[in-house]
């Protein structure tokens, strides 16, 4: 059963072209927004640059979103571009209930982790202490930029900045489908295609950073933020990364909704299909990971 599906997953990312033609994906979204709530799905071929299936445009193309902790692998890149990489370097997460920062989400702490256990738990106290007085804003709108994520935050406190570069507050907000082709990057060996499947550069970066932010996205599938999506689909050889945004409506931050977001890869090493699964009004990036799951479920019957 389980190499079935991992050969059917393999079948359609290569033909996720014909997808374009075929209502049933489209009507299967909406079936699964009565139940789950407005979200937005992009899937693309990472290898090629092509856009194969789009479901809700506007929230894709149109509007911009808090994108959690899906900023901190760029974060991580920016850093390293000026500072040593230590992948082993470790860090105690104390968590919410113990810090007077209140910085990580999770109210007991992760504890001591390592690098790729904090991108696997999207542990924000980790990222912090890593980046606080250190990383550049500068440096940082340069690497956003090179990705093809463009935003001012020239005029936001220090403070402010750092909070942002981990994943928090309300200063930052990305286009869905500029930040998919960003980490398609990853993944491709550098190549930035736009939404028109045309190669408009190649990023040059540091391999073993790379390799580390896989890592750390195979443990969030497996066993971190994005578990339970692995939960569900069963499939071993994917790879995700989890976020929680703020939420806005009429142009003033919601404090009372979340946006959550999922983006997945398969296969774990040169992936052929990336998945962005955003939600507008939720409960963080498990309602993603739902709605993602529900999605992959469809996509490996097909």
């Amino acid at each position: 059963m389980k190499t079935n599906k991992i050969k059917l997953i393999m079948v359609a990312s290569l033909l996720l072209l014909a997808w374009k033609t075929d209502r049933s994906l489209e009507k299967e979204c909406s079936r699964i927004e009565k139940k789950r709530g407005e979200f937005a799905c992009l899937i693309t071929r990472p290898d090629t640059g092509q856009i194969s299936f789009v479901y809700n445009r506007r929230m894709l193309f149109e509007e911009r979103f808090c994108p959690g902790s899906l900023i901190k692998p760029f974060t991580l890149l920016s850093y390293v571009a000026s500072h040593p990489f230590d992948k082993d370097k470790t860090f105690n997460c104390k968590g919410f209930f113990h810090t007077k920062d209140r910085l990580c989400w999770l109210g007991e702490g992760h504890g001591r982790v390592d690098l790729v256990h904090a991108i696997a738990f999207s542990c924000n106290h980790y990222f912090m202490e890593l980046i606080k007085d250190k990383l550049k804003k500068r440096s940082f709108l340069r690497t956003l930029a090179e990705f093809g994520i463009k935003e001012d935050m020239t005029t936001i406190s220090d403070t402010d900045f750092f909070k942002t570069a981990v994943g928090l507050g309300p200063f930052f907000r990305v286009k869905p489908v500029h930040l998919l082709l960003a980490f398609n990057t990853l993944f491709n060996r550098g190549a930035l295609y736009n939404i028109k499947g045309e190669l408009i550069s190649r990023i040059e970066y540091n391999s073993d950073v790379i390799e580390c932010i896989r890592e750390g996205m195979r443990g969030s599938y497996l066993y971190g933020t994005g578990k339970k999506i692995f939960d569900e689909t069963k499939t071993k050889d994917m790879m995700c990364k989890t976020g929680t945004g703020m939420a806005f409506e009429k142009g003033k931050v919601d404090y009372k909704n979340t946006v959550g977001w999922v983006i997945v890869f398969f296969p774990s090493y040169e992936p052929t299909f990336s998945m962005l699964v955003l939600v507008r009004n939720g409960t963080g990036s498990e309602h993603a990971s739902i709605i993602a799951s529900e999605i992959l479920d469809i996509v490996t019957e097909k």
